[in-house]
């Protein structure tokens, strides 16, 4: 997509062309550059999460009775664990409600909260960066976009402590797909519009 300038029908049209091969030449491929930003990135936020000081929000008392209480597969917080029996749903779906590394580092509240949602608000801004960095202004659009995105991550922020009462967190393992949604899905798709606006830039106006 990114090589096709964002259109969907260039994409087709390229892959029916090129077919396997085409689709191989287009798979990103993250450079050392990028891999160790997202490392210092996801340790910065784990950093965050396990140093800032914040009051305690206890969870929703789960369907078999149990308030969170954090750990792994190996030592199961609750009964709020186990298997399915089958391999596939096990790893799609997750095996834990709450799983947890350590004592304090919270899986879920790491890919969902700390990665997915403030990678949305970082990739935000510096799109906006790198539109003035190509055209030497920001358009108003772009602005647009920035803040409301902003303000949504600044709500979700200021509201966590009633996220913890969500299906993300109250109903869904930690598996593949919730995971997968956070650490990727968000910070690509979410993102997408501003992405689009750094080399398409749109003057709204006053009309």
């Amino acid at each position: 997509m990114v090589h096709a300038d964002g259109s969907v029908a260039q994409t087709w049209n390229y892959l029916k062309q090129h077919g396997l091969q085409g689709f191989i030449d287009i798979w990103p491929r993250p450079t050392a550059i990028a891999w160790k930003i997202i490392f210092v990135y996801g340790a910065f936020e784990a950093a965050l999460q396990l140093l800032l000081p914040g009051k305690r929000v206890e969870g929703p008392i789960s369907p078999t009775g149990n308030r969170p209480v954090y750990k792994g597969h190996v030592a199961p917080s609750s009964t709020d664990s186990g298997s399915s029996g089958n391999f596939i749903i096990d790893f799609y779906w997750g095996m834990e409600l709450y799983p947890r590394i350590g004592k304090n580092f919270d899986i879920k509240v790491f890919t969902n909260c700390r990665f997915g949602m403030m990678s949305w608000a970082v990739l935000a801004v510096t799109y906006c960066i790198k539109q003035y960095e190509l055209n030497g202004k920001v358009s108003d659009s772009m602005l647009v976009n920035t803040t409301l995105m902003l303000v949504y991550v600044t709500k979700f922020f200021w509201w966590e402590a009633g996220y913890w009462n969500t299906m993300d967190i109250a109903h869904d393992r930690a598996g593949f797909y919730i995971c997968w949604g956070c650490l990727v899905w968000v910070p690509s798709v979410y993102t997408s519009p501003g992405m689009y606006l750094v080399n398409h830039p749109v003057n709204l106006g006053m009309q």
